[in-house]
């Protein structure tokens, strides 16, 4: 049986608005930590500029990756499509660095495909279980981002992909 995965949807710890706010928080902090090290430490340079250099450091993180803790990769064998789920197998944390990744749910779900089945009818479908999987599983307390899936996934042929998914 040949599996050909067509489209992959991220799972963030968080949304892009916490994010930002515990980053914001985190910047202050460190502004004040440097501002309190150089006033202490009877250094008085006054070219070095914490704010400055913090928000360097922060311009090099990016939500898209730094939150990015799974996927769903989406897959076309013949006469169905299938989701498998794929997490971070590490402990959760706003410090995630290095994400080794496993297979959360082999099959998180498959959607028969009928003779009489549009692409449209297929594309509700998938998103309909995505969410029901979302609200019945530990993922409730994640984010998963339909927006890339939700723009493009409207102009997938689904049925031409289950055609080629029979092909060797």
């Amino acid at each position: 049986m040949t599996e050909k995965y067509f489209f992959e949807i991220p799972v963030f710890r968080c949304t892009k608005e916490q994010f930002l706010k515990e980053r914001k928080e985190e910047s202050n902090k460190l502004i004040q930590d440097c501002e309190s090290i150089i006033s202490t430490s009877g250094v008085k340079d006054k070219n070095y500029d914490c704010k400055k250099w913090v928000l360097s450091l922060m311009k090099k993180s990016s939500y898209h990756y730094s939150e990015l803790i799974g996927f769903i990769r989406l897959y076309s064998i013949p006469n169905q499509i299938r989701a498998q789920l794929y997490f971070v197998n590490k402990r959760i944390s706003r410090n995630l660095v290095r994400k080794p990744w496993c297979y959360m749910d082999n099959k998180m779900f498959e959607i028969w495909i009928r003779h009489n089945d549009t692409n449209e009818t297929l594309f509700n479908r998938i998103v309909e279980r995505i969410n029901d999987y979302k609200e019945n599983s530990k993922l409730s307390k994640f984010v998963i981002d339909m927006e890339c899936f939700n723009n493009g996934g409207r102009f997938v042929d689904f049925l031409k992909i289950d055609e080629d998914a029979g092909m060797e």
